[in-house]
Parts: structure tokens; C-alpha cells; sequence
């Protein structure tokens, strides 16, 4: 672990230590009881919940993609966020024919 620097691309992000009540390592030569390999989703939640049973735990990422893993950043997330405001303004088109209007700063249906 000392050999990690700043430059790395693998850094150590997390780090969660707590008492060992259930888990212990089986030989008790290794650091952590669980290392993961990736900060996505999944290996998030599988860390924070190995932590919360006593485990000890590490997490390594590529920061360069960012915490959160690929679809949180780079994937599926900003993929939605930019084809639903692509279609906003077709979508509010659409509504005036559905009874919205949107002469005030909210739009409101009228259905009369």
C-alpha cells in the first residue's frame, strides 16, 4: 500500500475500518477483508455493506473517470440527462394540445 502514489491511476479511496466481531481474516496476514476493484455502483454498495458487518475494507478506481464508475458519469446517467432535454421542447409543444399553457413562470393545465 505505501508503494501507491498521487500518479497512480489505481488510487485507495476508501478505507473502512470497524471492529471485527464476525469477520476476520483467515489467516490474518492480509490488510482488508474485501478489496474492491472499482467504485461503481455495485462495488460501493457491496463495500459499505461488508464495512457495516465488521469487515475491512478497500476500494480502488480510476479517478480519471471519476467516483461513481462509468455509468454514473460518462454512461447512462448524462446519456438520459441529454436526450430528455433534448425532447423538452418538443414535449412542451405537444402539451399546449393536451390543455398545458405556460404563460406563467409554471405551466398549468387548463382542461376546460
Amino acid at each position: 500500500m505505501a508503494s501507491l502514489t498521487a500518479a497512480a491511476r489505481g488510487r485507495l479511496l476508501l478505507r473502512a475500518a470497524a471492529p471485527k466481531p464476525r469477520f476476520a481474516s483467515s489467516c490474518g496476514k492480509y490488510d482488508y477483508d474485501l478489496f474492491t476493484i472499482g467504485a461503481g455502483s455495485g462495488g460501493v454498495r457491496g463495500s459499505r455493506i461488508a464495512a457495516s458487518h465488521g469487515a475491512t475494507v478497500g476500494v480502488a478506481d480510476d479517478l480519471d473517470v471519476g467516483l461513481g464508475g462509468t455509468c454514473v458519469n460518462v454512461g447512462c446517467v448524462p446519456k438520459k440527462l441529454f436526450a430528455y432535454g433534448a425532447e423538452a421542447s418538443t414535449e412542451m409543444r405537444d402539451a399546449y394540445g393536451f390543455g398545458w399553457n405556460f404563460k406563467n413562470k409554471y405551466p398549468n393545465p387548463d382542461w376546460k
